[in-house]
């Protein structure tokens, strides 16, 4: 490996988003005809409904998960980056929501009781409601998206900049009304 070669594999590690976001396609279950695969056929482990790749990312989509009664049901993504490096990039989370599931599906990240913890893997998981037009009882009631450092926050630009995006001219006209 060239060192400009090497340069650039330390470089994605540091920053996924050095990789272009391509299309998603449909990934494999590794070991699908393994001993594994048969201990999830007989239901110590749940086999995924779909599973999903890009340059950046691969997830396993669980689909139509019962919560019980008192819970819609829910799509689980379990997502992790190609590269096996941790992430926890916000909007990256968000797009492979939108792009999987749909952009008006709501979801959530649990952070569990201890005893409850699965940390294992540089992997992370979304639950999200299966119904579009089901929204948690918490969370913001309308839509903000900006770019940039208004009063000292700091925000990085999108890479697909939404069409509705403030910059800090727009937020500084909304605040003063």
């Amino acid at each position: 490996m060239s060192k400009r070669q090497d340069r650039l594999r330390r470089q994605r590690k540091a920053d996924p988003h050095a990789l272009p976001y391509d299309e998603w396609h449909p990934g494999t279950i590794p070991g699908a005809d393994s001993e594994s695969m048969k201990l999830q056929k007989k239901g110590t482990r749940a086999i995924p409904d779909a599973v999903f790749m890009n340059s950046r990312y691969e997830v396993w989509v669980y689909r139509n998960i019962g919560c019980g009664d008192a819970w819609p049901r829910m799509h689980w993504l379990s997502i992790k980056r190609r590269d096996k490096e941790a992430i926890h990039d916000w909007r990256d989370l968000q797009r492979i929501k939108n792009d999987l599931i749909g952009p008006e599906n709501e979801g959530v990240e649990l952070y569990p009781a201890e005893s409850r913890l699965a940390d294992s893997a540089n992997q992370y998981h979304l639950w999200v409601l299966a119904d579009p037009s089901v929204q948690f009882p918490f969370g913001y009631q309308e839509r903000l998206v900006a770019e940039g450092s208004w009063q000292k926050s700091k925000q990085r630009p999108f890479e697909d900049r939404p069409a509705d995006c403030l910059n800090d001219d727009d937020i500084e006209k909304m605040v003063r009304g």
